[in-house]
This record gives structure tokens, sequence and C-alpha cells, in this order.
């Protein structure tokens, strides 16, 4: 529906506009009136209709000043005069100011409805460029969004040569030149399973993005919903001064939090080449681990994290004599390991020390520490998948800082270690755009329902459906109903030779209402109707026939 606004000196006049027509029907809902010129500017400024009908002889401020005064200030509201006057003059202003229709008084319904229905045309179609408009704009920042997200991660595993990395930093409007460089690495941690906690933990990050897209030196990538990375660029001499800033605004966004959201940051250690930033990254992530140690440590850099080491830990590892299985071994694990060999790992790193060492627990922590954040990582960069997928695994456990000795260390390290296997062996979505993971996890979750449609997959992806359409198609190579398709024909075909259900019974269970449509759709995609497949796959099953026939129910 429009807002339209009444504006008459003479206020019976004003009366006939409004009751000359149904307004609703014709789709406006009248929003107010006014028999003042000066009042009239002054509500019309709050309410911003969509239609303006105004007379021009108006007490203290005229119809035409009214009139120029909306068109400067809301270009998008129609305006329409009904006037008495016919002076050129007042017609020239008319139309210099750029009035929409000026009908002569007395109006009559069929001129006025006729007017009406011309200006709601044009608000339609204003609104639809509108829509198209924003559409675009969703699509070219998702689309932004999705190129920042392979930039950071090109730049974090420094795979590229730093040529290429300039280049795309180009393209995508981020200012690569620094004196020093440095990571930011924040993650939250939330207490509580609490969407409202969420909501806010994700406006901290917006109002973050926000207020660094402000400035050059800082450049903000959202990792996933609770964490992200600032590379810090600073002048020389300018690091500190830079990362101050940055601490500060990240302690007031998150206030709002209180105590169900704890959260750390760690910075790394300053670079002067962006070749450098991969292990500039790496340092950050290591750093960040260390908060599982220093539970009350918001803030964690290098200093900090070295007086950790040598005043607890460094000491007691020294007194060890085997070094914990880690690096090139632990690499090679999570690429190719099975879950039975997680176990073995898990075992060979707590018998390492022997269970006499496992009763230190800062040991405990560290070693939990080092696992839990090298399969994070891997779980993040390499299958493109978010941590929950992975800490999933250790929910029902205490936290890191309540756990030692060898069985719960033992317990911890095993579960992490087999979900990482099994994260990896099943996720055949590793290459996909983690929006199209979004999107690809929703239509699994829900492709029996026969309402499942492209606009709620695009929700649950956090894109527009175009946007949506164009990706799913470039990054699982067929359309959105192609996909969906082939779901519900594969629950079929396993229901036809798992079950005896009837085929309308099938139709129905995979998300088709009408069973003779799902019965030409099955045969139109796999070449044989849903009795044949049955009856084929029976034949499958049983080579010989028995000399005895046995009594089949019949198909129904």
């Amino acid at each position: 529906m429009f807002e339209v606004f009444f504006v008459d000196g003479d206020t019976s006049d004003c009366s006939a506009l409004r009751w000359a027509l149904n307004w609703e029907q014709l789709g406006f809902t009248c929003t107010g009136e006014a028999a003042d010129g000066e009042i009239a500017l002054s509500l019309l400024r709050r309410q911003r209709p969509d239609l303006l009908v105004t007379a021009l002889d108006l007490p203290y401020l005229n119809g035409l000043e009214l009139c120029r005064r909306i068109r400067q200030e809301f270009p998008r509201t129609r305006l329409l005069i009904v006037s008495s006057s016919q002076r050129p003059e007042d017609l020239q202003a008319a139309i210099e100011i750029g009035v929409d229709g000026y009908l002569f008084k007395p109006v009559d319904g069929p001129e006025l409805m006729a007017a009406v229905l011309r200006l709601r045309s044009a608000l339609e179609a204003g609104q639809r460029r509108e829509e198209d408009r924003l559409t675009l704009r969703q699509r070219a920042d998702a689309y932004l969004e999705y190129e920042r997200v392979r930039f950071f991660e090109d730049l974090v595993t420094g795979i590229l040569p730093v040529g290429e990395l300039y280049d795309q930093a180009q393209r995508l409007g981020i200012d690569l030149r620094a004196d020093e460089y440095s990571f930011l690495l924040c993650r939250v941690h939330l207490l509580a399973r609490d969407t409202a906690l969420l909501e806010r933990v994700e406006r901290a990050m917006a109002d973050l993005k926000v207020l660094f897209d402000k400035s050059a030196q800082f450049e903000l990538f959202s990792i996933h919903r609770v964490s992200f990375a600032v590379l810090i660029k600073a002048d020389t001499g300018r690091m500190d001064a830079q990362v101050s800033f940055c601490v500060r605004n990240i302690r007031r966004s998150f206030l709002s939090l209180g105590d169900r959201g704890q959260w750390a940051a760690a910075i790394s250690s300053p670079v002067t080449r962006v070749s450098a930033l991969s292990e500039c990254f790496d340092e950050a992530c290591e750093i960040l681990g260390y908060s599982y140690l220093m539970p009350g440590q918001q803030i964690l850099n290098p200093e900090n994290v070295r007086d950790i080491q040598k005043n607890d830990l460094e000491l007691q590892l020294k007194k060890l004599p085997t070094p914990i299985p880690l690096s090139e071994e632990l690499d090679l694990y999570l690429r190719t390991g099975t879950p039975e060999e997680g176990r073995l790992f898990a075992l060979r790193c707590a018998d390492a020390y022997g269970a006499p060492a496992l009763e230190i627990p800062s040991l405990c922590r560290y070693l939990m520490m080092r696992i839990r954040m090298a399969t994070q990582a891997y779980v993040i960069h390499s299958l493109h998948l978010e941590a929950e997928d992975l800490l999933s695994a250790v929910e029902g456990m205490p936290s890191i800082d309540r756990i030692f000795g060898r069985e719960g260390t033992l317990r911890y390290l095993t579960a992490l270690l087999v979900r990482c296997a099994e994260l990896r062996d099943s996720s055949s979505w590793s290459r996909y755009h983690p929006s199209i993971r979004q999107g690809l996890r929703c239509i699994d979750q829900n492709f029996t329902d026969p309402a499942l449609s492209l606009s709620q997959v695009a929700e649950a992806a956090g894109l527009s459906p175009n946007y949506l359409s164009t990706l799913f198609r470039k990054e699982v190579g067929s359309t959105f109903g192609e996909y969906l398709t082939e779901k519900r024909m594969a629950r079929a075909r396993e229901l036809l030779r798992s079950t005896a259900l009837r085929s309308a019974q099938i139709g129905q269970a995979v998300g088709y209402q009408d069973a003779h449509y799902f019965s030409n759709l099955f045969r139109k995609t796999q070449g044989c109707t849903p009795r044949e497949y049955r009856a084929r796959s029976r034949e499958d099953k049983e080579p010989t026939r028995s000399v005895v026939p046995e009594r089949k129910a019949p198909e129904q």
C-alpha cells in the first residue's frame, strides 16, 4: 500500500477529495491532512508519504512553495495539484518544479481516478526500479564478500606470488602499501547457545567493519560467525598506536556480551613484507591458542605468551624426554589418516610422556590446545567448514582448563582427531563456497518438504535468490531445481528398493504431492517408471528364480 497526504485551505474541499474515491481499493492509505502549508510541511517531513495531493491557495506557505520544498527534500514523492487557479504563471511554475499532475477544480471522480491510477503506475514502476537496484546491490555486496574471503585465504596461506596478491587487492579496493603489517585474530566463545547473544556478536562485528572500513590502515575479514581477523597496516613507528586503537574499539563493541560471552584477541609480531603475512597469521593463530591456558587474559601478544612459556609450561616440558609428535606427522594424518589411525595417534601423543607427566595440568592443556588448534585450522581453511562442525565432538566434555590426567586427555584428543578424519572423508562439499555449503545443508535437511523453494534456500545461505542461482550453477555444476530433483529421486530409488510402499506414498515421502507428476518425473529422469525400477531391483537381488513362485502383492 502507498501513502497519500491531503493539503487544502478549505477543509470541506479536503474532505471531498478524501471521500471522492475508495483510496484503499486503489492501493493507497490516507495518512493525514492539513489546512496550513507550514504545518503540512512539518507533518510531511515526518511521514514522507508516496503521494501529496495539495491545493495552491494555502495560508503561511502556498502550495507551489510546499511542492518545491517536498521535491527538493523527497524527490520520490509524487505531487498532484488540485486548484481552481488557471493562471499561466502557476502552471509554468508547477512544470518547473516537476509536479506530476495538475487538475482544475471542481474535479469529478473519473478525472481524479484517472490521475491517481497514472500516479500509482509511476509509483509501482519506481518501486520496481528500487527493488532491482537493491537486488543488484545485494548481489554486488555478496560477490565482493565472496572475493574478499578468497583473497584472505590466498593472503594467509602464502600460495600466491606477491605480485598476484597486489593485483587481487587492487581489484577489491584494498591498499596493501605500508611499512609494517600485523594480524589481530579475535575469537568469541559463547557460554550459552543463545540466538540473541549470537546476534549481538554479529552486530558488534558489523559495527567494527563499518569503523575499520573508514580507515585504509585496517582490513577486517570475517572467518566465521564468531571470529574475525584484522590486517593492521602502519607507517614506521605507528604500529603500537594502530594496535591500541583496534583493541580499544573491540573492547567497546563487545561490552554488550556481558559475562555470557568471553572473547580473546591475539596480536602477531609486526612484519615488513606482504610475503611474510602467512607466517604472521600462523603466529596469531598459535598465540590465540594460549587463551585456553590464560582464561582471564583477553589480549594476547608474543610478550605475555612468552612469559607464560618461560614461567610455567616451557620449564615443565623441558623435564620430559619425548617431544609431542606434531608438525609433519600431524599434517600427514590430517590429510590422509583414518579414524582408527586417529585413535592410535592420540594414544601416541598421550603416552609419549607417561601417566605421571600427564598429571601436570599445564602440559595437558598445552597438548589438547595444540591438537585442537591444528584440527580446527585444517577444518576451517582446508575443508572450508565451520569450527562448530569439529567442536561438536567435544561438546559434552569439560573445558580444556578442567581436564588433566591420561584418560581425560586421551578422550579429548581422540574425539578431535577422529572427528576431523570423518569430516574430511565425508565432506564432498569442501570445494564449495561457504554460502553454497549453507544452501546445500538446507536442501539436504529439507528436500522432502514440498514447499522448499529457492527463496528459502537463499535465505538460509544469506544470499539473494538470483545470486544464489548463479553461484549455485557455477559451484555445483547444476541448477537448484536439478540438484533438488536428483536428491528426491535418489531417495525415491532407495525407498523403491528397500520398502513395499506404493508409488504415490513414495512420491509424498520425497516431496511430491501429485502421484501422477511424480511418476512422470521419475520416468523422465530415470528412464523407467517406478514400477519398472522396483521390478529391475528385485531381479538384480534374485538372479535365480525359485522353483515354487512366491505370491506377490499387486502393485498399487
